[in-house]
């Protein structure tokens, strides 16, 4: 199964063309791939002008702008051509129609709730109030009056027994025809338009692996993936309120997660080598993020954890060039405050900026993206 994966995942990455970039609410509908590339450039190049005002980085600032301009014409262009194509052709349906209309003319989607009535008889229109509304409706029909008395007998309807399950490639190829490739990918990555225009290629593996899977009833990744929806989750309860515990305290935690890869590696030998990543690099990387909320996107909520910029120093240094963007680590005298939050993350901060670029960028999802390949990188040297 591990190898089957590998292989589409190494011809994915060869012969599918893909882009994956992280759009925002407010983005339009034809602010794709290119106008997000063309954006970070120039807020990067806006960034460095603005540290050090030469005629060089200006030149650059300007280049990026007129850059910026000549992508999102295109895109526009591009967006309006498919549009039209959409809409003029014979597989349009009423609801694409009147879609793509309200998105052309600005309008946001109506709400699928309309308002409710309350218990008490007042109407109620915003989202909290109908989700409280909601919430008590279905708890009272989920509430048992009397949780002692007996469930009724459910009568028996049928005698028969389900004796083995067979997996035929018929129904396989079947199934992967009417994927959806519009949906997201999936926790493997791989993408739903491979599945779907290489069907025919992929039934007989996929249903020789299903069979081979129930006829040893082993499924290769069971163990791992219980582990990180219902174990995982509890361990990183309000995770960053643990950073100024002692070791032995986090130890206890990584125990837990060293017996898991035990029974993973008890059940399924040849998935021993799946990585898990450590709760100490999860615990490092939702750090960053909170300082690159707080820093970064000025977030209000987050300005009690703002940090002073750190002081120019003197004399000139290799650091120099963004010593605007690291900040001053509060002074420490016991460990136990040198562990917590601030000192901790404002160290790593200032490494971060100095080693990598990674606070540059406008997207949380790259920084989250690129914070997790330097931690790792740093683990392995």
């Amino acid at each position: 199964m591990k190898n089957f994966t590998e292989i589409l995942m190494s011809h994915q990455r060869r012969f599918v063309p893909c882009q994956t970039y992280k759009s925002k609410p407010g983005d339009q509908p034809w602010f794709g791939f290119q106008c997000r590339k063309a954006a970070d450039n120039k807020s990067k190049a806006w960034l460095r002008y603005k540290s050090h005002p030469t005629i060089r980085h200006k030149h650059q600032h300007k280049m990026a702008c007129e850059n910026m301009k000549r992508v999102q014409k295109e895109a526009i262009n591009n967006w309006r051509d498919h549009l039209k194509r959409k809409l003029t052709g014979q597989s349009v349906g009423t609801k694409d129609w009147w879609s793509s209309i309200k998105q052309q003319q600005g309008f946001s989607r109506d709400d699928s709730i309309p308002p409710l009535t309350a218990p008490d008889g007042s109407v109620v229109t915003s989202h909290r109030g109908k989700a409280q509304v909601l919430a008590a409706h279905f708890s009272s029909k989920m509430t048992v009056s009397d949780p002692e008395r007996e469930p009724p007998t459910v009568p028996v309807l049928t005698k028969a027994a389900l004796g083995n399950i067979t997996i035929t490639t018929e129904e396989v190829l079947q199934q992967l025809q009417q994927v959806d490739p519009k949906k997201a990918l999936g926790p493997d990555s791989i993408s739903p338009h491979l599945l779907k225009r290489c069907a025919s290629q992929l039934a007989v593996p996929i249903a020789t692996i299903f069979r081979e899977c129930l006829s040893s009833q082993l499924w290769p990744s069971e163990v791992c993936t219980l582990y990180k929806s219902q174990v995982r989750s509890l361990m990183e309860y309000s995770p960053l309120a643990w950073s100024s515990c002692p070791p032995s305290y986090l130890g206890l935690l990584d125990r837990v997660q060293a017996r898991a890869q035990r029974l993973a590696r008890l059940k399924a030998p040849e998935t021993a080598a799946q990585i898990i990543q450590p709760l100490q690099q999860r615990r490092d990387v939702a750090g960053m993020c909170v300082m690159y909320k707080a820093h970064r996107m000025q977030l209000l909520q987050l300005a009690e954890l703002r940090l002073n910029p750190r002081a120019r120093p003197p004399h000139s240094t290799r650091a120099a060039h963004n010593i605007d963007h690291q900040v001053t680590v509060p002074f420490a005298r016991t460990e136990h405050y040198l562990r917590s939050f601030l000192p901790r993350y404002g160290r790593l901060w200032n490494t971060l900026v100095r080693q990598t670029d990674l606070h540059l960028t406008t997207s949380m999802h790259a920084f989250k993206s690129g914070v997790n390949t330097w931690l790792q990188a740093e683990l392995t040297q």
